[in-house]
């Protein structure tokens, strides 16, 4: 391999491995640690490749709480209900802005409903989809 070229490699899940990245920890920009890379390794990088590689490389090293799991799981549960309660209201407002006529969310949601059966597209037997329960279903 010729020295410059670049290769891939895998982003390491420990903090070994991280040489020239310590520069961002101390506060260093992006310009001078693309500099500094570059005299370590030969390889000149793109503008996002170091930030992106600093980033996931940072994800790896995070370990999340065992007791915080729980909650991982009951705020996904709470934010997906928002959603739910927010996202035919959302749409409608969107469709408003795109020049539609303007409708009540649950009005949109019956219609989709409505436009997916008759196009014959529907969740597979056996998988639910809050899309195409009204709250006629319920």
């Amino acid at each position: 391999m010729k020295h410059g070229q670049n290769i891939a490699c895998q982003i390491p899940s420990r903090s070994n491995g991280l040489s020239g990245f310590d520069l961002r920890d101390a506060g260093k920009g992006w310009t001078e640690i693309r500099a500094e890379w570059e005299k370590l390794t030969g390889d000149k990088t793109g503008h996002s490749t170091l930030p992106n590689r600093y980033a996931r490389l940072k994800s790896n090293f995070v370990v999340i709480r065992e007791e915080d799991n729980q909650i991982l799981l009951e705020a996904k549960i709470d934010v997906e209900a928002a959603f739910e309660k927010e996202k035919w209201g959302l749409i409608a407002a969107a469709m408003e802005k795109k020049g539609a006529d303007s409708y009540r969310g649950e009005v949109l949601h019956k219609q989709y409903k409505k436009m997916m059966l008759e196009a014959n597209l529907a969740p597979p037997p056996g998988v639910k989809s809050k899309d195409f329960e009204t709250e006629d279903d319920e």
